[in-house]
């Protein structure tokens, strides 16, 4: 099995970058937000759908804790990365994954490191996003 390329771009000012992350997995998940209202006396709730949905994207990786760059792109650092995902957080980002792009926001992300890979760190980012672009 191959990596997922994605491309991560955002900020403004000294906050603009664009990395490469090669991804192992990426999860895109929509998510409907009808609303149930009970009814009295045990009767079946009613159901109200206005047509709102969400878009989530996850995805997963290992990153090195030093950086490189591809093709003039950086590969970032955990470091790096870190501290973009803390910049962009009230920050539009353009999220590319093999070619699909998609806008939106980080929603939270996690950095875990193994002993038995003590140089790799494994990410996770979640994203809310529009549909595919």
């Amino acid at each position: 099995m191959g990596v997922l390329n994605v491309t991560l771009s955002g900020g403004s000012g000294s906050s603009q970058a664009t990395y490469n992350l090669q991804a192992e997995n990426a999860i895109i998940s929509y998510d409907k937000s009808a609303t149930a209202i009970p009814m009295p006396g045990g009767a079946n709730p009613q159901f109200i759908d206005v047509g709102a949905f969400s878009t989530n994207i996850a995805i997963f990786g290992i990153i090195d804790e030093t950086s490189s760059y591809d093709g003039g792109v950086i590969v970032p650092s955990k470091e790096n990365l870190e501290d973009k995902i803390t910049a962009w957080y009230a920050t539009n980002i353009t999220i590319t994954i093999n070619g699909d792009v998609y806008y939106g926001r980080i929603k939270n992300a996690r950095f875990e490191i193994s002993g038995a890979k003590e140089h790799f760190w494994v990410y996770n980012i979640v994203f809310l996003t529009t549909k595919r672009v």
